[in-house]
């Protein structure tokens, strides 16, 4: 896995154009390769983890096409809760109630 940087993308067409120096000329990278749940968008100028792939042909122009591409995420909730000995408290939300209070292991 290389990190590259958004070259431009497009929501309309599901499709952009990464950067690294390990596929020079740029990746193609679609929509359905991004690692997150939800909407699957990149901005331009973003960083990204990229494995990639040259398939022997060109597609849409490009030399290399991307198999996984990671944005960065939210930071693993470990790092957050700071001082507590052990694997992170496990925490319940109540809606109805407004609160969040810790459910035992």
């Amino acid at each position: 896995m290389v990190t590259a940087t958004v070259r431009e993308w497009s929501d309309e067409e599901g499709w952009g154009v990464l950067d690294s120096p390990e596929t020079p000329g740029g990746c193609f990278g679609h929509f359905s390769d991004i690692q997150v749940s939800g909407f699957r968008t990149l901005s331009p100028g973003q960083q990204v983890d990229l494995e990639w792939e040259a398939p022997g042909f060109t597609q849409d122009g490009y030399d290399y096409r991307a198999v996984s591409i990671v944005p960065p995420g939210p930071p693993d909730i470990r790092f957050l809760v700071r001082g507590l000995p052990g694997p992170p408290p496990r925490v319940a939300l109540d809606f109805e109630r407004t609160r969040i209070h810790s459910v035992p292991p």
